[in-house]
């Protein structure tokens, strides 16, 4: 059911923050973001669940839903070249929390649980996967899932891989290229094959609530 009030409300939001823009520029970021909510009911409808506010910017995602995947309030997909993934097998779910943002090509794939917090930033070409899918020694045998979790405030950069039981802290960011073998603390960098903590963040200098963990460009919508 669309929530007509709280898009208002975040279009308002928008407009006012683009303020200093010439207004051939705010009238087009204005039309932008009133396309990218209208397309993605349709691109959307595979899932089971899906939160007022999703956008669709680019490519859609593709999605392959065996199992059940619930969307929060105000995802949005950003695929400027290759469409994001979203596959769950058979009882499997990926639940993703509000706010969230994902990039061009990044892949979602669950054979038990994956579950996002609120304002998780999945850059571009990101895997996170819950099985290795194959037995090393047996191609022929699928190992069982092992649940992944990403906390609010998680920043996943470009080409990273997030494999699967990882928990991964609030407010804690994963290098680029970056291979995530184990959980990682709260507010924690973490970079390298396989991933290791490089710097701590101090809380008071996270993502405060209700924030994402990055600021937009005046190009984006």
């Amino acid at each position: 059911m669309v929530n007509l009030s709280a898009l208002v409300s975040t279009a308002a939001a928008k407009w006012r923050r683009d303020a200093d823009l010439p207004m051939h520029l705010r009238l087009s970021k204005a039309a932008a973001y009133a396309h990218d909510l209208a397309v993605a009911p349709w691109w959307l409808r595979h899932v089971d669940q899906r939160g007022h506010g999703a956008r669709i910017q680019g490519h859609p995602p593709r999605i392959e839903n065996h199992g059940r995947i619930i969307l929060g309030n105000n995802v949005m997909f950003r695929s400027a070249t290759l469409r994001a993934e979203l596959y769950t097998a058979l009882d499997a779910e990926i639940r993703i929390g509000d706010g969230c943002i994902f990039g061009s090509g990044c892949v979602l794939a669950a054979t038990k649980s994956i579950v996002l917090g609120q304002r998780v930033f999945i850059s571009s070409l990101v895997y996170v996967m819950d099985s290795n899918f194959h037995d090393v020694e047996n191609r022929d045998l699928h190992p069982p899932g092992e649940p992944v979790v990403l906390d609010d405030d998680v920043w996943i950069g470009t080409k990273a891989s997030v494999l699967q039981g990882v928990h991964i802290g609030r407010g804690s960011v994963v290098g680029a290229h970056a291979v995530v073998t184990k959980d990682v603390p709260p507010y924690c960098i973490v970079a390298g094959v396989p991933a290791h903590v490089v710097r701590r963040i101090g809380s008071d200098k996270a993502p405060a609530e209700g924030h994402p963990p990055f600021r937009p460009p005046h190009g984006a919508a």
